[in-house]
């Protein structure tokens, strides 16, 4: 990337780029400074279709072409790019190119929430740059037309530093009871959190438990996770409930510990995080996500992350 080059641009350098030889994948991620410098949307159409057709002779065709969407920028900038998104849309379309949405993808996350994912009003830094390498990878394999399942994430820490999760989709051993669901209202990274919700007159408090983690008896772990904190009124936590396998392995007690209480604002996304240390005779927990059930609101969570402190 060139910062302040424009499709021309890129026109130009095109036997410098390619010279040495076709690679397997070409990525065009254009469309901010060409509308930045007032070219019509016309104009940028004509030039990406030439620039396509430059890239496809000078590699004899050898080199698959990938569009992207042009994405959005912050404050002003966030609607200004909708119109050379869908052009680029509609070149991939009657191409019959693929094209990577990471303007959908940006402005999913909503307008405020983007600017915690943008170094400046173009371009992302590394939380965003990490977000769409993500979600880059999810695309390229479903286009590649893999369809081995993505490996469970490990969730043993007496082997591993750290254990994260997204919820992407329905992360595979969690137990998310009545009013607890993922939701794609309002997400920390990408388009998916966790939502605990406290309606009046709750029957019960509201839960939702992470899959079994292992861990070492007497060692150290920080959890930390992003929220959002919605409630109106009443209490919540993150706290990690000790599974307790006394003699035999049968398991006999949760004991919580709390990680952290009502911490969060309303409208923005903050990580939280504490420590705990693992009881004696404990060699399972698991994260439990908690709202009183005198609590009226909503609470989200995200990217939860539970690695060793020691």
């Amino acid at each position: 990337a060139v910062g302040g080059a424009r499709v021309n641009d890129g026109r130009a350098w095109l036997q410098r780029d390619f010279a040495a030889g076709a690679p397997d994948l070409v990525c065009i991620w254009y469309g901010y400074n060409d509308k930045t410098s007032g070219n019509s949307r016309d104009y940028f159409r004509q030039s990406m279709s030439d620039y396509i057709d430059r890239i496809a002779a000078v590699t004899k065709g050898k080199s698959a072409v990938l569009l992207f969407a042009t994405a959005p920028g912050t404050q002003g900038r966030f609607l200004m790019l909708d119109g050379y998104a869908q052009t680029m849309r509609d070149l991939a379309a009657e191409r019959g190119l693929p094209c990577f949405d990471v303007h959908a993808l940006l402005k999913g996350l909503g307008r405020q929430n983007l600017q915690s994912y943008m170094a400046d009003m173009a371009h992302p830094n590394a939380r965003g740059q990490q977000l769409i390498a993500d979600h880059l990878a999810e695309y390229l394999v479903a286009q590649a037309g893999i369809t081995t399942p993505r490996p469970p994430a490990p969730t043993d820490l007496t082997a591993n530093d750290k254990i994260a999760w997204d919820f992407e989709s329905a992360p595979a051993g969690w137990r998310l009871e009545k009013q607890a669901s993922i939701s794609g209202d309002f997400a920390g990274d990408g388009r998916r959190a966790l939502k605990l919700s406290a309606l009046e007159n709750n029957p019960d408090h509201i839960r939702a438990w992470s899959e079994v983690i292992q861990v070492e008896p007497g060692k150290r772990y920080r959890v930390s996770s992003m929220v959002a904190n919605r409630l109106a009124s009443g209490a919540f936590g993150l706290f990690v409930a000790s599974q307790d396998d006394g003699a035999g392995g049968a398991t006999i007690s949760f004991e919580p510990q709390a990680i952290f209480r009502n911490r969060g604002e309303a409208d923005k996304w903050s990580r939280e995080e504490g420590e705990f240390t693992a009881p004696k005779n404990v060699t399972k927990v698991r994260l439990l996500f908690w709202i009183d059930k005198n609590s009226h609101g909503d609470i989200y969570f995200d990217s939860p992350l539970i690695e060793r402190a020691d």
